[in-house]
């Protein structure tokens, strides 16, 4: 590893496939912060389209949606 330190600390991105498989995708030291921004907002929109999901689900459950 030519002009790194061989000892870290080095980021990672864990990622999973539509197969259920995980893997690590390595982030360079220059894009670690935006990056973690995305990772950020992705997670974000996760939380929001779980409460979304689960308000539709009381709508359906009272017949709102029909």
């Amino acid at each position: 590893m030519r002009g790194r330190d061989p000892h870290g600390p080095y980021v990672y991105l864990s990622v999973g496939t539509a197969a259920g498989r995980r893997g690590l995708i390595y982030v360079p030291a220059t894009l670690a912060g935006l990056v973690a921004e995305k990772v950020a907002v992705s997670a974000s929109v996760q939380q929001l389209l779980g409460e979304i999901s689960g308000l539709n689900l009381e709508l359906l459950a009272r017949r709102e949606l029909e």
